[in-house]
């Protein structure tokens, strides 16, 4: 386990240098011993991700909200699962993580102004416009906000 950890750490430092595909074989060695591994999971969904391999980012992004091993953690894997699924086009899914991360009781206008998209693309303006109101009420200069209510008010 001890090497494990090392791997793990020495695979950050990798990734923080931006060097993606060291990195990955590290994690994905770190998988290999703890399959269940809550720090080489994020990372890979970040990587995957970051190279829109969306199916494999969400299995490991998934994997993370499951273990629920750190608040802030799962809920920012939440808000990553909702961007891809939002990315996708999967609404009801975006809408689900989202919601999920507003019902932790984590308030923050950046979960309003997800949701304000989602409905907004989902043909929902009025939910839309609610959502983007409470985001823009709580961060007058939430870009997303603004550019949903102007949008589904003008329309």
């Amino acid at each position: 386990m001890k090497n494990i950890n090392k791997i793990l750490k020495d695979a950050i430092l990798n990734f923080n240098r931006k060097n993606q595909k060291d990195c990955k074989k590290m994690f994905h060695k770190v998988l290999e011993e703890d399959p269940v591994n809550p720090e080489a999971n994020y990372y890979l969904g970040l990587l995957y991700s970051k190279e829109e391999n969306f199916q494999k980012a969400v299995l490991h992004l998934k994997a993370v909200v499951d273990l629920r091993v750190n608040f802030l953690f799962t809920q920012q894997c939440r808000m990553i699962l909702g961007l891809i699924y939002f990315k996708n086009k999967e609404y009801d899914r975006a809408e689900y993580e989202f919601t999920e991360v507003m019902n932790s009781k984590l308030k923050m206008p950046q979960v309003y102004a997800a949701l304000a998209a989602v409905y907004y693309y989902s043909g929902e303006k009025e939910k839309a416009v609610e959502f983007a109101e409470k985001a823009y009420n709580m961060d007058q200069f939430n870009l997303n906000a603004k550019t949903v209510i102007f949008c589904a008010t003008t329309r």
